[in-house]
């Protein structure tokens, strides 16, 4: 390892950081497959929600969330 490298990871700049854009297109992406997960809860079936252990309720709570919600 030469002096540069080691100087560079001990500042942090051993991995590239990411820009902007590429943060946000990520986060859109990342609500995009919440909102396709959300959709599908919403089209299972009483036995297909307790099937994975979640009541009706439980689903209606998850299904009206917005898509930046946790």
């Amino acid at each position: 390892m030469t002096t540069a490298t080691v100087s560079d990871q001990s500042f942090g700049r051993g991995k590239p950081k990411s820009s902007f854009l590429q943060r946000v297109i990520s986060q859109v992406s990342l609500w995009q497959e919440r909102a396709q997960a959300r959709a599908a809860l919403a089209r299972m079936s009483e036995h297909q929600l307790k099937d994975i252990g979640l009541t009706h309720a439980d689903a209606f709570r998850e299904v009206h969330k917005a898509p930046w919600s946790v």
